[in-house]
């Protein structure tokens, strides 16, 4: 019955094929293989060996489906090239015997257990059985190319089934190498308890997870990686505790050349592979060490998590890391760190003015990602800050893919016409202010003010054009308020604007002028964020430090109100007034008030008024000093201080009290005796 089908299949396939001149018979029958020759006329000399693997009893053989072996094509599209005329096609039919059908309810079994949660245990139990009447425990799927084992590994089944199916095979006698390649497929989905299985079975806590295409875009760092590389990598360092204990390689590497301690993006996970002998200094293919990587991810917030990379930054640097040592680019981690990290790199010694392989320097490379984000200008201020040279010039010419936009940059350019040329308006006005040569021209004669122009004759078209779509899709969505219109139409004008206005900055003679007073704005937003690197640089390049806001407040002001403290020092030596009342509130009343005693302190050596009196139409506390301020709240340390300084306890406010009345109202006995004469 079961040659009977074969022929008929057979009889079928012959005259589908008649057109095509192609002649086929069974050259010979072997147990349950049978050997069929398919040939043309035409050129007999070419083809390829094709084996087609078929199931006649439609279990796989399904609307003409067939799997092909050696060709990655289905059996159709094999068929369809016989007919056009494919010369000398040889063909060997493989007829299921009762081994693969066998074989092939094992292969179910597993593949039922998927998400089989409503009918826990009736997976295993077809698994038992298909083991029990002899299906081959480490037979390879030509479905999916894996073990039995390997594929119920990675099958999302209920857990209880998954596991207990595992067990099961690897009683059955499950191979060595199925064991091993499941290993690290069970660290990649997070498996602990199949982990723990399958160590326990003897799994190679070494095996590498099989490479994949190093062209592809994303650089998937499991790609040729041992168990332990693909748990650092998902922070799962729970399971990376397991594989040391089970002998993990520390300093293994997967198909980029990374180690474990690549991806340790919490203190205590880089200090636990640290003292497990990772090297410090090992370097990826691109001859990067775990330091760039961390110093570059870590961006300037904590994750999700709460990991602070750059506290394993600090782990690194404390364990003995290179921080100047070049990749193959001539590149050091400062290149690219992301702020916190780049503050730990100048701290330790980091060459803030290494030239790489075309010249460049760390400032050269400096980037505001997000226009509106200060904390994108960090590291480029703190690089400013540290007194980095922004006026070098590159050595050679760098590629358009280098610089991720659409034309390369000659040598002889600098950052400002770097920033120029790729419209990064913020770090351009930066460097221009810290002063960045805008007249200098590279080996192709070209200028910050010519790169900003051939930028911008795409850009502003298309940010037009951009925002023409984007409105006529918000029109045609319901619900959309004007509001929402206006806004888009308002943001893309505005980046429109700022373009526009950076041409002319670049056209002005006097630059450096024009950008300072542009940056009075900035010099709020920054203290008021607290970017205290952004607020320093602009107050060292001269940013007026007593301007005021349309409210008519001062800088310091803001400061205090943001409890900005650390950058008043900064302030205060760059000029702000210390008695330039707001609100009819000097900054020493307003600290003695909040009972800041460091504050009060730092105003008082400034030179603030001791006795400023309370500006204000309130008769409750018009004409109230410092002093009066510091009593009334219960301010002991910061009542001392001020008569330290020579305040006078006898001033009244306006309604006749003085300090002491203040201190006796407010029941604050210790600071009434301060304030009785000869107490």
């Amino acid at each position: 019955m079961k040659y009977f089908s074969v022929l008929l299949f057979l009889l079928f396939f012959v005259c589908c094929v008649e057109a095509a001149e192609l002649t086929g018979k069974i050259t010979g029958i072997k147990g349950d293989m049978i050997f069929i020759e398919m040939s043309t006329k035409k050129t007999p000399d070419r083809g390829d060996p094709v084996l087609i693997v078929l199931d006649l009893d439609g279990e796989i053989f399904e609307a003409g489906k067939a799997w092909v072996y050696g060709t990655g094509q289905n059996s159709q599209r094999i068929i369809a090239k016989m007919i056009s005329g494919t010369p000398s096609i040889d063909m060997t039919v493989s007829i299921p015997h009762e081994q693969y059908k066998l074989d092939r309810q094992l292969y179910q079994a597993i593949k039922a257990a998927k998400l089989n949660d409503t009918n826990t245990g009736s997976s295993v139990e077809q698994v038992r059985q298909a083991l029990r009447n002899g299906a081959d425990v480490n037979k390879i799927w030509f479905e999916n190319d894996k073990y039995p084992l390997v594929h119920a590994v990675t099958l999302p089944a209920a857990p209880h089934d998954q596991k207990e199916i595992v067990r099961e095979l690897i009683k059955a006698g499950a191979n060595q190498e199925a064991i091993d390649t499941a290993l690290p497929l069970a660290v990649y989905n997070k498996e602990i308890e199949l982990i723990k299985l399958l160590l326990h079975s003897g799994a190679d806590v070494n095996t590498k997870m099989s490479s994949k295409s190093k062209q592809t875009e994303y650089q998937d760092p499991s790609s040729g990686a041992t168990p332990l590389i693909i748990a650092a990598a998902q922070q799962e360092f729970k399971i990376v505790r397991m594989l040391l204990e089970a002998g993990a390689d520390i300093n293994a590497t997967n198909a980029w050349g990374e180690t474990a301690l690549f991806f340790a993006e919490k203190k205590e996970d880089a200090r636990l592979l640290i003292n497990a002998g990772a090297n410090v200094n090992a370097t990826n293919h691109q001859g990067d060490t775990p330091l760039f990587y961390l110093a570059g991810i870590s961006g300037n917030q904590s994750s999700a998590d709460g990991a602070h990379p750059w506290e394993a930054v600090a782990e690194l640097i404390q364990a003995g890391t290179d921080v100047n040592v070049e990749n193959k680019f001539g590149q050091t981690a400062i290149f690219y760190s992301a702020p916190q990290s780049t503050r730990l790199l100048i701290e330790s010694g980091a060459e803030i003015n290494h030239k790489d392989s075309v010249g460049s320097t760390p400032v050269f490379w400096q980037r505001s990602v997000d226009i509106s984000s200060l904390k994108d200008i960090s590291s480029l201020c703190m690089l400013l800050n540290a007194d980095a040279e922004i006026k070098s010039k590159t050595t050679a010419e760098i590629p358009a893919e280098k610089l991720e936009w659409d034309f390369p940059l000659s040598a002889g350019s600098t950052a400002l016409m770097r920033a120029a040329a790729d419209l990064d308006l913020s770090v351009a006005r930066i460097l221009i202010l810290a002063g960045a040569d805008v007249a200098a021209k590279n080996a192709s004669n070209q200028t910050a003010l010519t790169l900003a122009k051939r930028k911008a004759d795409k850009e502003i078209p298309r940010l037009q054009k951009e925002e023409k779509t984007s409105r006529k899709i918000l029109e045609n969505e319901k619900p959309v308020t004007r509001d929402h219109i206006d806004w888009r139409k308002e943001k893309y004008n505005r980046r429109i604007t700022d373009i526009k206005l950076f041409i002319e900055i670049l056209q002005n003679s006097n630059p450096v002028e024009t950008v300072k007073k542009s940056m009075e704005v900035d010099l709020f937003k920054a203290i008021e964020k607290k970017e205290n690197d952004y607020a320093r640089l602009l107050l060292r390049y001269g940013v007026n430090p007593n301007t005021k806001n349309k409210k008519d407040e001062t800088i310091l002001f803001r400061a205090l109100m943001k409890m900005n403290l650390q950058i008043v020092p900064a302030l205060i030596a760059a000029g702000a007034d210390v008695n330039q009342p707001v609100y009819g509130v000097s900054p020493l009343l307003g600290a003695a008030w909040q009972g800041d005693r460091k504050m009060v302190k730092v105003f008082l050596q400034a030179g603030a008024e001791l006795n400023f009196k309370f500006v204000s139409n309130d008769t409750k506390r018009a004409g109230m000093t410092p002093l009066m301020a510091a009593a009334a709240k219960g301010h002991k340390e910061v009542v001392s201080l001020l008569l330290e300084a020579g305040a006078d306890s006898g001033m009244r406010d306006k309604q006749g009290r003085r300090a002491i009345d203040h201190a006796r109202k407010n029941n604050h006995a210790g600071i009434v005796r301060l304030l009785t004469p000869d107490s």
